[in-house]
């Protein structure tokens, strides 16, 4: 199928008239009547009903609209892309990336990119989930990997793959206060979330997308700790914990050596994903694609 009749009948159908489309196009009427003849015939069905005042697709039309808008996008996207990258005046492509992604779980694909893709790389930045969603919806960042629990409902807004699954956990001091809940939970491996009502507890951002989890989990067991203190984030919550400062609410991964024999999940279990982010219908960047392609290697080879 001949592109350039593609476009020719995606502009026919937004001036619906042959001698405006013309115009627009820089072609004559008969041109493009013979374009639309041409693709028609290919296809075996008639795209176009004609009438004395108009033109408008048939439902067959509207399909192929479909796909000739996708076309059109496509080709504007690479225009653009080569042109400005030819010029050396489009930004740097800006990645949003969620802290636990950056420094620990798929950490090291940000230095394998880096090393390895061949363009000019992205700029990198440790962003709350939450405001990520926000710049990417802006345009101020090109790609977010962000935390959420719901990715029909992310979805909505954002085209989304979901990248890797985790559990949320919760580390216990070590001392009598607490005897019960080490008890319990090296006996199970878990601990019933019932029992950490009321606790003095540490949390990490308190406005951030990880707390909100937590907290609507929490919030619909009828749980409510005891929050006496805030960190910026999980690392330092959870050396607040391995001093015996409060019980720490984190991402079981996190939690590595000797801490692992205090940290359980809980019991109903909660867990919640990563997901990468990109703006609803627009296609991806090379690099956007590269990154991606990444991550899920690293994901399935976990």
């Amino acid at each position: 199928m001949n592109l350039m009749h593609v476009e020719y009948l995606r502009v026919l159908a937004e001036e619906q008239s042959f001698s405006r489309a013309a115009e627009k196009l820089f072609i004559s009427q008969p041109a493009l009547t013979k374009a639309l003849q041409s693709v028609e015939n290919e296809l075996g069905l008639h795209l176009f009903i004609r009438e004395k005042r108009r033109v408008y697709p048939t439902p067959a039309g509207l399909v192929f609209l479909e796909y000739a808008k996708k076309i059109h996008r496509m080709q504007e996207h690479c225009r653009k892309e080569i042109q400005t990258g030819h010029s050396g005046r489009e930004k740097k492509p800006r990645f949003g990336v969620n802290r636990l992604m950056a420094l620990d779980r798929y950490s090291e694909c940000i230095g394998q990119f880096t090393r390895e893709y061949p363009g000019e790389s992205p700029d990198f930045f440790i962003i709350d989930s939450l405001r990520a969603l926000e710049e990417l919806k802006a345009h101020r960042i090109d790609v977010a990997v962000v935390l959420g629990e719901d990715g029909d409902k992310l979805r909505q807004d954002f085209d989304a793959v979901e990248l890797g699954e985790e559990s949320l956990a919760v580390v216990i001091p070590e001392n009598e206060k607490y005897q019960a809940l080490l008890e319990a939970g090296k006996t199970t491996g878990s601990i019933p979330v019932k029992m950490l009502d009321g606790l003095p507890a540490v949390s990490t951002a308190r406005l951030g997308n990880f707390n909100r989890l937590v907290n609507t989990y929490l919030e619909q067991h009828g749980v409510y700790p005891d929050y006496k203190y805030e960190f910026s984030n999980h690392f330092l919550a959870i050396n607040a914990a391995e001093t015996n400062l409060a019980i720490c609410f984190t991402h079981r991964v996190l939690v590595k050596g000797d801490l692992e024999k205090r940290t359980f999940l809980l019991m109903p279990g909660f867990s919640y994903h990563h997901y990468f982010c990109t703006r609803k219908g627009e296609p991806m960047s090379v690099q956007a694609q590269r990154y991606l392609e990444m991550l899920l290697n690293q994901k399935e080879n976990r």
